[in-house]
């Protein structure tokens, strides 16, 4: 393949492009899934534990998990991650410290 030349600012682009999307990804899709699963973790962990101490006190009779506390950790989930993707958002605009 003589006279042909393969520019090396092309790659370079692509790489570029490559580099922002890796970044823009982690930084509103990957990093508030993680925050969510947290926030899921921390509202069933108190759930569970509050009902674990009700039952041991008696003020539950039978310890059993509902599909409401399912809810209400999902609701922790959301909460999480739209905290993380407001924290996100607010950073995008001031330099990094």
């Amino acid at each position: 393949m003589r006279g042909i030349v393969v520019s090396d600012l092309k790659r370079e682009e692509k790489k570029q492009s490559y580099k922002q999307l890796n970044t823009y990804l982690s930084t509103y899709l990957l990093s508030p899934l993680k925050a969510g699963l947290v926030g899921f973790s921390a509202f069933f962990t108190i759930l569970l534990f509050a009902k674990f101490v009700g039952a041991m006190l008696g003020s539950i009779e039978v310890f059993e998990i509902e599909v409401a506390d399912v809810f209400f950790s999902m609701l922790g989930f959301v909460l999480s991650v739209l905290i993380n993707i407001l924290e996100n958002q607010n950073r995008k605009g001031k330099p990094a410290a």
